[in-house]
């Protein structure tokens, strides 16, 4: 992977220091249910969170991988087996244990980006493989071949590979929802219309 600067949201000054005296350009975000969304508009590449004895920190880092689809990374300041467990049982791309070393963060922080990106890329070339009938050889070059012709990074290819796949989803949800809803209009007017009647005969 490239080690390019990367945008990163952590939740103390300490790791955004951390982060900046590697090259990388860092921001505070306070620890709290918002965190992943404000992240994520702050334009946020990777989250980086504080654990917390309550593991508020890993509540914050699950949902910024779910909803916001962000690699994330957690400072924990006890390694213990119960720690460990939590963390494993997670999508989490890394754990790290206080205190930070200057090496361990930068390499933790390459390895959650190589494995978001392969992530991604692989979850694109499945779509690409449902949609044209491709082998996984043939998705993969088909990424190459449109992340070239536009001028994209494969990783952004493969992103909007899975965006239009979810605005494809949304839209035929929406499609099967219409008739339903005009349904269910359709019968609370006639309830109305009976209740009404009803009403009327016994004035």
């Amino acid at each position: 992977m490239n080690e390019s600067c990367l945008s990163i949201a952590v939740t103390s000054q300490d790791l955004k220091t951390a982060c900046e005296q590697l090259g990388h350009s860092a921001f505070v975000v306070p620890l709290s249910q918002q965190f992943p969304k404000r992240a994520d508009e702050m334009g946020a590449q990777l989250v980086i969170c504080d654990l917390k004895d309550d593991f508020s920190g890993l509540r914050a880092a699950k949902d910024a991988i779910r909803w916001f689809k962000l690699p994330a990374i957690v400072v924990s300041d006890t390694n213990d087996d119960i720690v460990t467990r939590k963390v494993a049982a997670t999508k989490v791309s890394g754990c790290l244990f206080q205190p930070v070393a200057s090496e361990g963060l930068r390499l933790t922080i390459v390895m959650a980006m190589t494995r978001h990106y392969r992530e991604t890329e692989r979850l694109a070339q499945g779509i690409l493989m449902g949609q044209a009938r491709l082998t996984e050889d043939e998705s993969y070059r088909l990424l190459q071949e449109d992340a070239s012709k536009t001028g994209r990074t494969l990783y952004d290819q493969a992103n909007l590979v899975i965006e239009e796949a979810e605005d494809r989803a949304r839209r035929r949800e929406n499609e099967l929802e219409e008739p339903w809803n005009g349904t269910k209009r359709a019968a609370d007017r006639s309830g109305r219309g009976q209740t009404d009647s009803r009403t009327s005969g016994k004035s």
